[in-house]
């Protein structure tokens, strides 16, 4: 088949969805199929990557201020950009879609109607209801009623909808009456994210080896209420905290450090595959927050990593995500909304001494039950499934 992947985010980001995108693709094409992606630039502003013909970047203006508005703004941008550099794509026999952001699947679905194929949406958070549960507007609202809307036509126009955690495949087959349509392809560790080379300068220069280190890799957004992070780093001066990536909180955040003078605390900003990987070989632990215990569904991948790397995970989320933490023997989760829990159980991870073997059964029990490879293998064979297409 020739299909087109339409992602806000491809390589060398190291965005959720262009590390679970990459891994389909390859999936994909390992089993015959023409595959063609399209992509965001913003995903080349973290780094260079190799000339791919099958690979085309539409343009989108750096976000700046990212509120909802800006958002907004940005998404209507990259919705006129990609839907004229689809026109350079051949017709493809399939267009297969990721979301978030969802504002980006009005033109997947344009896309698709003007080539004749029939859309794959993969849903990797249930828009708008994430919103309303993170309390980022209402029902009622304007965003709330333009949101659900365009969901509803998705849903519609969708022929298979594939998702990532059991809650929320659960919520589409039940609650939207998509039964016949959902697949469960859930995310997982990259497993060539373990074939990185460690970076020894980086464990020298933050003396990782040397002190408690505290490491927090991913989104510096609203999502993940690193406030709570901040306040326990106040406590615990004795400990060093590290916080990789960038985001709409960044700032604010930053700001915050120096006028508490916490020195401890150190931003390192948007680091690559082989520097997080160092981190997390080698630190005392991985914090790992979502903002609410509404977020029952959301797993963040950065669990995946860090337990994959051996690296004991302070996980301040409820539902799936708390799961696997319990499920691999090394780590705590505590509900978000709890300050007083989160630095209780900060304190006796910091004060435990993992060993080698806890850590070695917690990386196997994560490469062989949630690695990324076999679910996009078997999403690759339920569209073939579905689209009567044989492989030989």
């Amino acid at each position: 088949m020739k299909i087109l992947v339409f992602s806000d985010n491809y390589v060398p980001s190291r965005a959720a969805c262009a590390v679970r995108m990459n891994v389909v693709v390859q999936a994909l094409r390992q089993r015959g199929h023409t595959v063609t992606v399209l992509a965001s630039d913003e995903s080349l502003r973290e780094g260079t990557t190799e000339a791919d013909e099958k690979v085309l970047y539409f343009h989108t203006s750096p976000l700046g201020d990212k509120s909802l508005a800006h958002r907004v703004r940005n998404a209507l941008g990259s919705y006129r950009a990609s839907v004229a550099m689809a026109k350079r794509f051949p017709p493809a026999d399939l267009v297969l879609c990721t979301s978030p952001p969802l504002l980006l699947v009005p033109a997947a679905m344009r896309i698709a109607r003007r080539m004749g194929a029939p859309l794959v949406l993969d849903v990797r958070d249930i828009w708008p209801e994430i919103g309303f549960q993170m309390g980022s507007f209402s029902k009622r609202s304007v965003y709330g009623r333009v949101f659900s809307l365009i969901a509803r036509c998705a849903y519609r126009q969708a022929e298979l909808v594939t998702t990532v955690s059991p809650s929320k495949a659960e919520y589409l087959r039940s609650r939207l009456g998509l039964a016949s349509k959902v697949e469960l392809i859930p995310n997982g560790l990259d497993l060539a994210f373990l074939e990185q080379s460690e970076n020894p300068e980086l464990v020298r220069r933050h003396n990782i080896d040397l002190q408690p280190t505290c490491v927090y890799a991913g989104n510096i957004g609203l999502a993940q209420g690193l406030g709570t992070l901040l306040d326990i780093a106040n406590e615990r001066r004795d400990v060093q905290f590290l916080l990789c990536g960038d985001g709409a909180e960044k700032a604010r955040l930053e700001a915050r450090v120096r006028q508490e003078s916490l020195s401890n605390v150190k931003f390192l900003g948007t680091l690559g595959a082989s520097d997080v990987f160092t981190l997390l070989k080698h630190a005392t632990l991985s914090y790992i927050p979502l903002i609410s215990s509404q977020l029952q569904d959301s797993v963040p991948t950065k669990i995946f990593e860090a337990l994959g790397c051996g690296c004991p995970v302070l996980l301040c989320a409820e539902g799936d995500a708390a799961t696997i933490v319990q499920e691999s023997g090394l780590g705590i989760a505590v509900p978000p909304e709890d300050s007083e829990r989160i630095l209780e159980a900060f304190n006796r991870m910091v004060a435990r001494r993992w060993t080698t073997t806890e850590r070695s059964a917690a990386a196997e029990f994560i490469r062989t039950r949630h690695s990324r490879q076999e679910p996009a293998k078997r999403l690759a064979e339920t569209i073939e499934d579905r689209w009567g297409v044989r492989v030989p």
